[in-house]
């Protein structure tokens, strides 16, 4: 069932059109939105005061929202009404990442055994974090993923925000993975491990790409380095350059068995200055990247594009990538893309419904006078021949009749859905039972219900509760479906059935 609506999902997405995402990348000093006009890139930015975002946290979200106020008006200057759907790069100091590793456990178990790792390895705990993942690698035994946490109420209030604004985020990424996109489309002939440098306003960010795939980050600020000072010395900027660089390699040495072998920098002009310190004392090869195809887009710009690009990538099919938006924003675009075909088909069968009925009308007008016209018919015949006449017409009609009755019985026999459905959420909230997954295939087969609860007293709880209620009946909850999370909760699975 749940191939099938994939399925349907993606039929829906093909037929209904698309709108426009752009691309907007926040950090400390200011704001990089990048959009396509006829696959021209136009980028727009503005500088945000001091102290509004430190550290990648929001300090003063009025200031930030007059900067969103006149972002809007330069990109949309004529329509200050105007909803900007954007794929939000949010600042580096906000985002955490980490691989992990999990067996091949089957594709139909594939997203809860990655939720149930990702909640192991979270930083912060799993109901102030929103997270996501997105695979690397697979191998015949186990996938390899990269995972990306964030606080879900700064989520939550950036969202807010930029929706008052009239900016709809429908994706929220690292630069990271935006840059990672960015190569993948303009470097076509890279080495299997690439090691990517970039500096901007905020710090200084390395990732390591293999087969043009984002498997580590890692980040520093300038304020962590020059502390209280003003500005940082020449000399400790290539120090820490040179240092942070050989912490990177030396993972990936141990990580993967290789040093990267080449270097690719996006260093905002200085790449010649970095490229000659790193030159002395690291042996892989040094490359500048520089977008031949957009020459008009500037290094800060870069991630505000790669994220523009990512609605024209083609996304992995089994998991998608990267969205630290939780799952309504991921879902929302092809929400839209439902509604609008939804509501193109709607008018579609209005009109041939109206058609239909104008037909039926028609029909029972020109059945009523042919009715009234065999009743005057047979009134004029002899006995004998209107008797024949009267019951081969009888017949006719107490088949009709029929019909009629058998529609108007499957039409009554419509199981009701909502109520039954609405009675089982009713009974899961009174236990503080939280659903994960239902599965229905119709109201007379058993039903299979994902959930977790707080604790196996609580499933105890609830199973007795569906036992006791005359609406159900069937209910089987195997121990080994029960699971202990890392927040002490339960996730379990049920299987009942209901009673009409």
């Amino acid at each position: 069932m749940q191939k099938a609506l994939k399925q349907i999902l993606y039929l829906l997405e093909k037929l209904s059109s698309k709108p426009r995402i752009d691309g907007l990348e926040i950090h400390d000093g200011g704001l990089e939105y990048v959009f396509l006009e006829e696959q021209v890139p136009r980028t727009a930015a503005v500088r945000l005061p001091p102290g509004v975002f430190e550290n990648g946290k929001l300090k003063n979200p009025e200031q930030f929202s007059e900067a969103l106020g006149r972002l809007h008006e330069i990109v949309a200057p004529n329509d200050p009404g105007k909803l900007l759907r954007v794929t939000l790069v949010l600042p580096e100091g906000l985002v955490y990442t980490q691989s992990f590793e999990i067996p091949n456990v089957g594709e139909d178990k594939l997203e809860e055994a990655v939720t149930l790792n990702l909640q192991m390895i979270s930083p912060m705990p799993i109901e102030e974090a929103n997270m996501s993942a997105q695979i690397i690698s697979e191998t015949q035994d186990q996938y390899e993923l990269i995972g990306a946490f964030a606080n879900r109420a700064s989520i939550a209030e950036l969202k807010d925000t930029l929706a008052k604004a009239h900016f709809i985020p429908v994706a929220f990424e690292c630069s990271a993975f935006a840059l990672a996109r960015l190569v993948r489309r303009f470097v076509k002939h890279q080495a299997q491990s690439v090691l990517l440098l970039e500096t901007s306003s905020d710090g200084l960010s390395l990732f390591i790409l293999r087969e043009g795939t984002l498997h580590f980050s890692y980040f520093r600020s300038w304020q962590s380095i020059r502390g209280e000072a003003q500005s940082i010395p020449r000399e400790l900027f290539d120090a820490i350059v040179v240092q942070e660089t050989r912490k990177v390699v030396n993972f990936a040495v141990s990580k993967f068995g290789e040093a990267p072998a080449e270097l690719w920098l996006m260093a905002g002009g200085f790449e010649k200055e970095i490229a000659e310190v790193l030159g002395t004392n690291f042996s892989f090869k040094i490359f500048p990247f520089v977008l031949g195809s957009y020459p008009n887009v500037a290094q800060p710009f870069y991630a505000s594009l790669g994220a523009t690009l990512r609605n024209w990538e083609e996304e992995q099919k089994r998991f998608a990538s990267i969205n630290l938006g939780g799952e309504d924003l991921s879902n929302e675009i092809k929400e839209e893309q439902i509604l609008n075909f939804i509501v193109l088909w709607r008018n579609i069968i209005v009109g041939v419904l109206a058609i239909i009925l104008v037909a039926f009308g028609l029909s029972a007008t020109f059945l009523v006078k042919q009715s009234n016209l065999l009743t005057q018919t047979a009134s004029s015949f002899t006995p004998r021949d209107a008797g024949s006449d009267y019951a081969a017409l009888s017949e006719r009609a107490d088949e009709f009749n029929a019909l009629v009755r058998a529609i108007r019985e499957v039409k009554q026999g419509n199981l009701p859905w909502q109520p039954l459905l609405a009675h089982l959420f009713s009974v899961m909230e009174e236990q503080q039972i939280t659903l994960r997954a239902i599965e229905v295939q119709s109201l007379y087969d058993p039903i299979r219900l994902g959930a977790t609860a707080p604790d196996n007293q609580a499933v105890t709880k609830f199973k007795n509760a569906l036992s006791d209620d005359p609406k159900f009946k069937n209910i089987d909850l195997p121990l080994t479906q029960i699971a202990v999370l890392g927040s002490n909760s339960v996730s379990f699975n049920v299987t009942f059935q209901f009673v009409p």
